[in-house]
């Protein structure tokens, strides 16, 4: 089981199937596996949530950092947020004991704008890496064609003079 809670609209509940990821799809997958997602963000799968007051309390914390995010820079959202969920006992025995862990991860572990931006960066080289190297490629070929031209065209002046 997976449970998702990111930004993305997804069901209630969704199969993950491996093989859907692969990038080249084929007949003989040997090996398959089957992953159940379950959505837990506000709004879905409520009964889940109050039958896990774990789960229901990290989703509090969760949507108390992303309604932070809508005033304040992620480093100031994630304190506030904590600060909160002390202050209305939401994990609050896991977070005083591990507060700084929690910022940490919430801020420094994964940025998810930066992941994309990365991301970004790295398709544009590659796409220049590739344009540079099939560019110049076809500017090696007009200049043979045009030496061989010129080559041409300077035998045939050597013919008329002589």
């Amino acid at each position: 089981i997976v449970f998702y809670n990111g930004k993305d609209k997804q069901p209630e509940k969704k199969m993950l199937i491996l093989s859907d990821a692969f990038e080249k799809k084929g007949e003989d997958i040997n090996l398959e596996l089957k992953v159940l997602q379950i959505n837990i963000n506000k709004g879905y799968n409520e009964g889940i949530k109050k039958r896990c007051p774990k789960l229901f309390h990290y989703m509090s914390y969760v949507d108390e950092v992303r309604k932070n995010l809508e005033t304040y820079p992620l480093e100031q959202a994630v304190p506030k947020a904590i600060e909160y969920c002390i202050s209305n006992d939401i994990l609050k025995d896991f977070l005083l004991a591990n507060k700084a862990e929690v910022v940490s991860m919430s801020i420094f572990e994964y940025d998810e704008e930066l992941h994309k931006k990365t991301l970004l960066q790295e398709g544009y080289e590659e796409g220049y890496d590739i344009g540079l190297s099939d560019g110049i490629e076809q500017g090696r070929k007009e200049s043979r064609e045009e030496i061989e031209r010129l080559k041409k065209l300077l035998a045939e002046k050597e013919e008329m003079l002589s």
